[in-house]
């Protein structure tokens, strides 16, 4: 039984292998460096990665490879397939097809408790400083930026604007909220941070998939509509502390 045994198992290990050797490996770039979406680069730990690892089990024939790199090395790449984006937030956006990733989320502005009863909308901030991700783009704030009604101070990342807000060097940052939410849920240390709920902008992340690679586009639409595929996301989000779009 022993040997029988071990022979079953070399023959799967086998059908691995040949699946993986002989499977199109495609890579999917992100930018997005924050938690929860990337938790350790060193050990590919995040919800980037196992959303990738996820695309992979339920693909027929292509293993999906996570890259992490900067916006603007993402924003000279072309036939491009790139993570957690929006078409809004692309200029050329008619070239790619987007496939949702089911996730929501939003951009809020975030600030101390005690400031939750003075805060109403975007007014609230005038004449003060804003603390934003360098590079990222606010349709709902620009014209304000424009006229000087609110201070924009650029920084590398939303983990730098949660740890400043938290220490009262700065009263407002603009973060997402899946960030936010997660940060609140792990660190002790932003339980003194809230958020407006008035939305500085609501949107689905999607997948941006070039139109000429189209069978990666095929898979892909087939995967977002598998209901196995989304059972086992919506277990994935929930374990991050997020919601699959219904």
């Amino acid at each position: 039984m022993y040997d029988i045994f071990m022979i079953f198992i070399k023959l799967l290990l086998i059908s691995f292998f040949c699946f993986y050797s002989q499977a199109k490996m495609v890579l999917i770039h992100s930018y997005h460096l924050k938690r929860p979406f990337i938790i350790s680069q060193e050990d590919r730990t995040g919800l980037t990665y196992d959303f990738v690892n996820l695309l992979t089990k339920f693909s027929n024939d292509i293993n999906y490879r996570l890259e992490v790199i900067p916006k603007k090395r993402i924003d000279g790449l072309t036939n491009k397939i790139v993570l957690w984006t929006n078409p809004k937030w692309v200029k050329d956006e008619a070239q790619y097809q987007w496939i949702t990733t089911h996730l929501e989320d939003a951009d809020v502005v975030i600030y101390k408790k005690n400031l939750a009863s003075k805060y109403k909308d975007f007014t609230s901030m005038y004449g003060e400083k804003l603390l934003c991700v360098r590079g990222y783009y606010y349709a709902n704030l620009e014209r304000l930026f424009t006229e000087g009604k609110i201070s924009r101070v650029n920084v590398n990342s939303e983990d730098q604007i949660m740890k400043v807000i938290a220490r009262d060097r700065y009263k407002f940052g603009l973060i997402s909220l899946s960030a936010f939410n997660y940060k609140k849920r792990t660190e002790k240390i932003y339980d003194e941070l809230t958020y407006s709920k008035n939305h500085q902008d609501d949107f689905l992340r999607y997948i941006q998939v070039a139109k000429t690679k189209k069978d990666i586009v095929e898979d892909l639409l087939s995967i977002s509509k598998n209901k196995a595929f989304l059972k086992e996301l919506e277990i994935l989000f929930n374990n991050y502390g997020l919601n699959i779009s219904k």
